[in-house]
């Protein structure tokens, strides 16, 4: 047999069936939570693409109808002028019949083609930009016509996409629906089951646990300490030490020294002390790592009651409040990090949750 099988299995003898069992019931529920978030998720974004679709085609609906106006516009125009050149002929027509300056063809045998020239010069002048003119009319209605049944399929998608969201809003608000369903229904469960995992886990090594179940990462995180929330997560607060904008990367829970502080959650230490340079103002702290790239930070301790490299369970005694390193205060500054960007811890936290 697989040696890893063999380790497994003597693990797992140490672990009582009945602690595995509740983190079996444990694991079903979060999978089916994922789930459902999962699927609301899924809707949201595909929500949000629609509606990219439809901005879009809006934005090609407004660039076509501005054209349009604009055809309409030069048509109207075009029509205004050719109206006007007609008027223009017309007055020549008339005023060369009353000037007598227009004579039949064959009258000019008899020397009467005076004005004849000029004549013809005019009015083929204005015929030839009348034609031009209704060579460019014609062009602009065509245009109008493309730009038209252009319009007329951009309408008829924008419906369609109209359609398409309102079908995807209402699976969404089901979704939804569903999700706090769910979460109406097992919310007491999960925490009766939490409670009846965290007092069979006391009687279980850390290290029994983290290898069989690894540092999992479970919300609401266990708090870390008790005491007041004096300053929370601010990428841009002004530090009450240095005097300068400087990122708040956690939050500051104020307490008496000597306060107990708790893991937030099952993982192993990867440091405990103090740090030189930038690290210098977290005094003593701690970093424990967990599943998926997290880590958390608990500094300004006056006391580490945990070992290096060590294995931590959920709620386990790591140190006491202080105030090392830049303070104003006995504190803890407490961090929520994944792969070493911070986040806001608050989210993490159920206030519930000791």
């Amino acid at each position: 047999m697989n040696i890893f099988y063999i380790l497994f299995f003597l693990f797992l003898e140490k672990i009582p069936q009945e602690l595995q069992e509740v983190w079996s019931e444990i694991d079903s529920i979060y999978i089916d939570l994922d789930l459902h978030k999962d699927m609301v998720e899924e809707k949201k974004t595909s929500i949000q693409e629609s509606e990219e679709k439809v901005n879009f085609i809006e934005s090609d609906i407004e660039t076509l109808t501005n054209r349009k106006t604009k055809f309409f516009a030069l048509r109207s125009q075009l029509e205004e002028e050719i109206e006007q050149q007609y008027s223009r002929l017309s007055s020549v027509l008339n005023d060369s019949l009353k000037d007598k300056q227009i004579i039949p063809s064959w009258f000019m045998v008899f020397g009467y083609d005076k004005h004849l020239d000029a004549y013809q010069q005019k009015v083929k002048g204005l015929t030839g930009s009348i034609s031009s003119m209704e060579s460019s009319l014609s062009k602009v209605s065509i245009d109008i016509n493309a730009i038209e049944d252009l319009l007329n399929s951009s309408l008829s998608k924008k419906d369609k996409l109209y359609e398409t969201l309102a079908k995807k809003e209402f699976e969404l608000s089901e979704s939804i629906d569903a999700l706090e369903e769910f979460n109406s229904t097992y919310e007491q469960e999960i925490i009766d089951l939490r409670n009846e995992r965290n007092r069979l886990e006391l009687e279980i090594e850390a290290e029994t646990i983290l290898t069989y179940r690894g540092a999992r990462w479970e919300l609401p995180l266990y708090k870390p300490c008790e005491g007041r929330l004096s300053s929370p997560f601010d990428p841009n607060r002004l530090h009450p030490v240095l005097g300068y904008v400087r990122p708040h990367n956690g939050q500051d829970i104020a307490a008496p020294k000597g306060t107990p502080i708790y893991a937030a959650e099952t993982g192993r230490v990867i440091f405990v002390g103090e740090k030189s340079g930038n690290w210098a103002g977290l005094g003593k702290f701690i970093i424990i790592q967990h599943a998926e790239g997290w880590t958390t930070r608990y500094a300004h301790l006056s006391k580490i009651l945990i070992d290096n490299e060590k294995a931590v369970k959920r709620g386990d005694l790591i140190g006491l409040v202080g105030s090392t390193g830049l303070s104003t205060g006995p504190h803890l500054h407490f961090e929520t990090r994944k792969n070493d960007v911070p986040y806001d811890p608050y989210p993490y936290l159920n206030s519930n949750e000791k």
